[in-house]
């Protein structure tokens, strides 16, 4: 990204920033964990984007918006699914800024230490998991009404089928030890605790998304400042991250899947259609 850059040295260490100004016509990959955005003026949109050899073919579909005052994560690119190969061999975020955009860029590593975590970083994290999560739910609903609100609490036993998902405007870092299902779907499954990481994987729960137990297990719920003091929030952020774009590599193939089986279903039809004509037309000239 080749744009006019000021350093910010007038706080501590862990603030400082490269500002710059920029617009719609400078997008940039949000693809390195190590680096993450805070939008000071104007704002990001983020897509999806189709990759080829590093570089955007697609910027569909449409993620989020990122308004002033909020942070954005670099995430690693995924690879694509089979249907999108041709496409784009991988998905990542691709950042779309408004016209006179101001973003400050900060090394995720200064913000990220225990000892100059506060309560503004905690913030930003839980805007940047709400802003995905809408994602999903634009493509699978909303949590069933049938789903109960877990809080900030250690092994509590859940039935198998048990439909898990938090409290409007909050986010809940999960972890059970059995696999859980994300969005209820069979391809984003959540690994269990198992040694020799006993606690399991963390996600993140918000009111825009739910978790589906596979079998009777015990989950485990924190708040984000308690996962980032643990350091598993910023793990689990990553793995957040990818598994939004997977879902959007997921959602691009059923599209393509979908509309091949409209295209076929279109020509069996015009083919009907053709026959009885042959047909109607035989009757007529050999009556």
């Amino acid at each position: 990204m080749s744009v006019p850059a000021t350093e910010d040295r007038t706080g501590p260490p862990a603030r400082r920033a490269r500002r710059f100004t920029t617009g719609a016509h400078q997008p940039f990959l949000l693809d390195d964990p190590a680096r993450a955005f805070r939008v000071e003026q104007g704002h990001l949109d983020l897509f999806a984007a189709e990759l080829e050899d590093g570089s955007p073919v697609n910027r569909r579909p449409f993620v989020a918006r990122a308004p002033a005052g909020s942070m954005c994560f670099g995430v690693r690119p995924v690879a694509g699914e089979p249907a999108s190969a041709s496409a784009g061999t991988a998905f990542g975020f691709l950042a779309v800024p408004s016209s006179g955009a101001v973003l400050a860029e900060v090394e995720r590593a200064e913000i990220a230490s225990v000892e100059d975590f506060d309560l503004e970083t905690t913030i930003r994290i839980d805007e940047w998991v709400l802003r995905l999560s809408e994602f999903f739910a634009r493509g699978s609903g909303l949590p069933p009404p049938s789903a109960r609100l877990v809080e900030a609490d250690p092994d509590v036993p859940y039935p198998a089928g048990s439909v898990l998902s938090t409290f409007p405007s909050s986010v809940a870092w999960v972890s059970a030890d059995q696999p859980m299902r994300f969005v209820g779907r069979d391809d984003l499954v959540l690994a269990p605790e198992r040694e020799p990481a006993p606690r399991g994987e963390l996600a993140p729960l918000s009111s825009w998304t739910w978790i589906e137990l596979e079998a009777d297990g015990m989950v485990s719920a924190v708040l984000t400042p308690t996962a980032a003091l643990t350091e598993r929030v910023w793990p689990a952020l990553d793995r957040f991250g990818e598994m939004v774009l997977r879902y959007a590599s997921l959602t691009r193939e059923e599209d393509v899947r979908r509309a091949g089986e409209r295209h076929r279903a279109a020509r069996r039809a015009r083919r009907a259609t053709e026959a009885a004509t042959v047909r109607e037309l035989r009757s007529v000239l050999g009556a």
